[in-house]
């Protein structure tokens, strides 16, 4: 058997948690034109593979009764060691509440960091899907942070997970390495009154068609348009069951 790829430093993976997953799934099928198969989890209930084509590119689950979240969206970032960086978030004021074994996926931690933002680290069994290319139409591409101190979530993210923060037109972006293809994320503050969180962004062939189709799947437009000058254009929505996500067309 070859040697495993891993990415770490990466996100690897995205996971809807929602109160109605049969309702996300027919809304983010007709707005990504993303496909799904289903399998069934150890314990019951079914965990849905979502897929661009061929490519597997996250995954959906009802979310448990006794979870005391609303839905959302969360991204998995490759570690070499899960138990390693649930503990250098403990030490850096941070959380991790729970940690599990998959059954041929790998081990994962949930990660709290200060300010509330929700992150998982996670070690493949498998290692990593190789980065090739340029995101697709329909595939992730981006995280943002928005964060209540800018400061405090350098110093932490940095100790757990090994980023390291830099200025990029303007804007603070965490990277593995340098340069502009070893950056994973960028980093903001959060709109006043709101905790920290996390946000994923997905590429699309024209923002304002995707925005559309939010309003006519009956999801709503949290923001209208942000234009990020060279890069491309944002816009933030809700599904129905009220997850976030962001709809990315890019202009590089």
């Amino acid at each position: 058997m070859g040697d495993k790829n891993y990415t770490h430093g990466r996100f690897v993976w995205r996971e809807l948690m929602t109160t109605n997953v049969d309702d996300a799934r027919s809304f983010y099928g007709e707005l990504f034109a993303w496909t799904f198969k289903g399998s069934e989890l150890p314990h019951g209930g079914t965990y849905w593979l979502t897929y661009v084509g061929t490519k597997q590119i996250a995954g959906m689950m009802q979310k448990p009764k006794e979870m005391d979240a609303p839905p959302h969206w969360s991204g998995y970032v490759s570690v070499p060691d899960v138990d390693a960086a649930t503990a250098r978030a403990k030490a850096e004021g941070g959380q991790s509440p729970m940690s599990m074994d998959l059954d041929d996926v790998g081990r994962m931690g949930l990660i709290i960091d200060p300010g509330g933002a929700v992150s998982w680290a996670f070690k493949s069994v498998h290692g990593d899907t190789p980065m090739t290319g340029r995101p697709e139409v329909g595939e992730f591409c981006w995280e943002s942070l928005a964060s209540t101190d800018l400061a405090k979530a350098k110093s932490f993210y940095q100790a757990v997970y090994g980023w390291k923060p830099s200025d990029f037109n303007g804007m603070t972006v965490f990277g593995v390495g340098e340069g502009m293809e070893n950056q994973v994320a960028d980093l903001m503050p959060a709109p006043p009154g709101a905790p920290a969180f996390w946000g994923s962004h997905v590429v699309v062939a024209k923002v304002a068609d995707a925005r559309a189709r939010v309003t006519k799947l009956g999801g709503k437009i949290v923001m209208e348009e942000i234009a990020v000058p060279n890069i491309g254009l944002i816009s933030v929505v809700q599904d129905r069951q009220g997850a976030t996500i962001s709809l990315f067309e890019p202009q590089m």
